[in-house]
C-alpha cells in the first residue's frame, strides 16, 4: 500500500504523449524534433524575431534598457521581459550589444498548439528565452552629402528552452546587415530633425529538416524617424524572405514613442505583424542612459 501511494503521484504528473502520437501520425520511428516547423510562422513571437532596423549612426549613449512585451494572437498570448545592454567605445565607432529574454509565459489554443505540433498538452508555461550578441561598426559618418553607413554582425545563442513547444529554436542563428541614413534639420532648430534609413542584409538560421540544414534570408528594412526636441517618433517596416516557402518570410510594422529625459528614456513600442507573424505586440520599457565623452 505505501509503495503504490509513492508510485501514483509520479503516474499522475508523468506526461503522457498518447494523444500527440494519435494526432499527428506518429509513425512510432521518427523523433517527434522532425515534426515541428522551425519557422517564424510556426513558433512562438521571439523564436526569429525580424531583427532590429538600425538607422545607419551609433549614438554616443551607454545604456541599459528593461521591457515589459505583450503578444497577442487569436492563438497564442505570450508575456515576456526583455533586458538590453549598449556599449559604444572608440569615439563611438563601435559598439557592442547584448540582449536577453529571462522569462516568457505563453497559453496557446488547441488548434494553435497542434498547428504547431507542439507537444505540452495544455498550451500554457514558462521558458527562458535566447541570448544574442553583436558588434556594430560606423563605416560613414558625417561626410557632407554622403549618408551614414553602418554594419552590424549579430549572433543568436541556441540558450532558449521550450523547443518541444515551438517557442524557440534550440538552435544558434546570425544575421550580417548595413545600414543607410542621414538627418535633416526642421526649421533652424538642430533638435528637431528628421532621418529617413534604410537596411539590407542577409540572415541565417539552423533548421531540424535533414534535407536542408540552414535556411538563408534576405533582411531587409526602412524607417523614419522624427526628433522633436525630447521626444523620439519612429515608424519603420522590415522583414526577411527565407527560400522554404513554410511561412519563412515574416513582415512587421512597428511604432516607436520614446520621450528622453537626462538620466531615463522612457519608450512604448507598437509591432503588427503583417505577414507570416500573426502577433501584435505593445512593448513598455525604460532606459537608463550614460553619455560618452
Amino acid at each position: 500500500m505505501i509503495i503504490l501511494l509513492l508510485i501514483y503521484p509520479f503516474q499522475l504528473f508523468a506526461q503522457d504523449y498518447s494523444w500527440w502520437n494519435k494526432i499527428h501520425n506518429w509513425d512510432g520511428v521518427t523523433s517527434w524534433t522532425r515534426y515541428i516547423e522551425v519557422s517564424p510562422g510556426y513558433m512562438g513571437p521571439n523564436a526569429l524575431t525580424v531583427p532590429e532596423i538600425r538607422n545607419g549612426i551609433i549614438y554616443n549613449e551607454i545604456y541599459f534598457e528593461a521591457a515589459f512585451d505583450a503578444h497577442i494572437s487569436k492563438g497564442d498570448n505570450t508575456q515576456n521581459i526583455f533586458v538590453k545592454f549598449f556599449y559604444p567605445f572608440s569615439k563611438q565607432k563601435v559598439a557592442f550589444e547584448i540582449q536577453f529574454i529571462p522569462w516568457e509565459h505563453y497559453k496557446m489554443t488547441e488548434k494553435t498548439r497542434d498547428e504547431r505540433r507542439a507537444r505540452g498538452y495544455t498550451g500554457e508555461g514558462t521558458t527562458i528565452g535566447d541570448i544574442a550578441f553583436g558588434t556594430i561598426i560606423q563605416i560613414l559618418k558625417d561626410r557632407g552629402k554622403w549618408p551614414d553607413i553602418l554594419f552590424s554582425a549579430n549572433f543568436k545563442t541556441a540558450s532558449g528552452g521550450g523547443f518541444d513547444n515551438a517557442r524557440y529554436i534550440d538552435a544558434p542563428g546570425y544575421y550580417f546587415d548595413v545600414s543607410f541614413g542621414k538627418s535633416y534639420n526642421i526649421g533652424h532648430l538642430k533638435q528637431n530633425s528628421i532621418r529617413p534609413y534604410c537596411l539590407l542584409g542577409f540572415y541565417a538560421w539552423q533548421t531540424n529538416r535533414t534535407d536542408n540544414f540552414q535556411n538563408d534570408a534576405f533582411l531587409y528594412g526602412a524607417g523614419i524617424d522624427f526628433e522633436l526636441n525630447k521626444l523620439y517618433i519612429t515608424n519603420q517596416v522590415g522583414g526577411y524572405s527565407g527560400y522554404m516557402g513554410n511561412k519563412d518570410e515574416p513582415l512587421v510594422y512597428r511604432f516607436k514613442f520614446i520621450f528622453e529625459q537626462r538620466i531615463i528614456n522612457y519608450k512604448l513600442e507598437f509591432q503588427q505583424g503583417l505577414h507570416d507573424f500573426k502577433y501584435s505586440t505593445v512593448r513598455v520599457s525604460a532606459m537608463i542612459k550614460i553619455l560618452c565623452k
